[in-house]
């Protein structure tokens, strides 16, 4: 019998792993582990590191029922996945399609991708469509990819509200704060005030064309699309309610996807680590005028610090804590974060004992600190 070339390859490339076991149309078989499915090729990765992308049309349909059910709700992303990503490509239903403007948007030019509806100052040339549809997919595709209770993205039948501004006067027209760079702003449809559980909400990321590298009249100035400011922004938008305005965990998981690097087709998960180390570099070495316990505890006012200026570190300092249970906090540390994020949507009492789990906050402060001085960042909290 004739095997298929993609198969051949498999079957030369591979040795064994612990994953699963995928069957072609013709019988054969290999192990490897599932990166993505966007609804017609799925990739999968070999013992060695190589993703290799395939048709579903080529594999058994015990297989294709698989993937339909499990992983690909929407058909995008892979939905509540067991490990941790390292490459997530971008989905290749990601094109802009425009409507016709309504009143309340007159002499605007609005789009539409599969979750978002975008609100601009100036017609997009097509480049900067290709790249701002690109970008806004694949962030959302890339979130679904992480092993994290994210619950509002699984079973969307909405699309999420951006507004691009033109310029930075036209941002903060928009309601864009002074100072910032983007924003995500959430209120209830009904009277306007802070979201409540259960509330319908009526949301929206706002961001100039400066943030994503664009000019005024909606060309790239480049050759690349800024993801940064973007990427964390939509990442509020799918966790609202979430965090419960626990500022640190709220801004720093934001920042954490903002450091994924990202070639204008697919994000780099193994490369956020690096890019996070670089960031508190930055601002090492940092003696900090709060405890670790204040800070993880800390308002909004306080964390953002607009008169002092430290806004920007502490956003660092989230982003460490955050990098710090994904990657330093060894085997449990990625399930410490998750059972405090599920303590946190149940609104549980003492959220914080989950990240601790066992160890007292100062085994904590201590593993945390002493974790990033080994990459190089000084941090000193107050004592308490």
């Amino acid at each position: 019998m004739k095997i298929q070339p993609f198969l051949t390859f498999l079957l030369l490339a591979s040795l064994p792993l612990a994953a699963r076991t995928w069957t072609s149309k013709e019988g054969k078989a290999i192990s490897a582990d599932l990166v993505s499915f966007d609804g017609s090729t799925v990739t999968l990765k070999l013992s060695n590191g190589q993703q290799v992308p395939i048709a579903i049309e080529k594999l058994c349909p015990g297989d294709i029922a698989f993937l339909k059910k499990n992983a690909a709700l929407e058909n995008s992303g892979i939905d509540n996945p067991d490990k941790w990503p390292e490459i997530i490509p971008g989905p290749k239903d990601f094109k802009l399609k425009e409507l016709k403007a309504k009143k309340d948007n007159a002499g605007k030019t609005i789009y539409q991708t599969k979750h978002f509806k975008f609100v601009c100052d100036t017609p997009l040339d097509d480049d900067a469509q290709e790249a701002v549809g690109m970008l806004y997919e694949s962030t959302w595709t890339a979130i679904r990819a992480m092993p994290l209770p994210i619950t509002r993205v699984r079973r969307q039948s909405y699309l999420f509200d951006a507004v691009l501004a033109k310029d930075m006067a036209s941002y903060r027209a928009a309601g864009g704060p002074d100072g910032s760079s983007g924003v995500f702003t959430a209120q209830t449809a009904i009277t306007g005030r802070k979201l409540r559980e259960n509330d319908i909400m009526v949301d929206r990321t706002i961001v100039p064309y400066s943030g994503l590298g664009m000019s005024a009249d909606g060309k790239l100035t480049g050759n690349k699309i800024k993801h940064h400011v973007l990427a964390h922004e939509i990442t509020h938008q799918m966790t609202v309610g979430l965090f419960h305005d626990i500022t640190w965990i709220n801004e720093g998981f934001a920042d954490y996807v903002g450091y994924i690097p990202y070639d204008d087709k697919q994000f780099d998960f193994s490369g956020a680590f690096k890019a996070i180390v670089a960031a508190g570099k930055h601002y090492s070495p940092m003696k900090l005028p709060f405890t670790f316990e204040r800070f993880l505890t800390m308002e909004r006012d306080e964390f953002y610090d607009r008169s002092g200026g430290n806004g920007h570190r502490n956003y660092t300092i989230a982003t460490l804590c955050v990098a710090f249970f994904f990657h330093l906090d060894g085997k449990d540390g990625i399930r410490n974060f998750t059972d405090y994020m599920n303590t946190l949507a149940k609104k549980g009492k003492n959220p914080l004992k989950q990240l601790l789990d066992k160890r007292t906050l100062s085994d904590l402060e201590t593993a945390f600190t002493k974790a990033w001085q080994d990459h190089g960042i000084e941090i000193t909290f107050k004592a308490s």
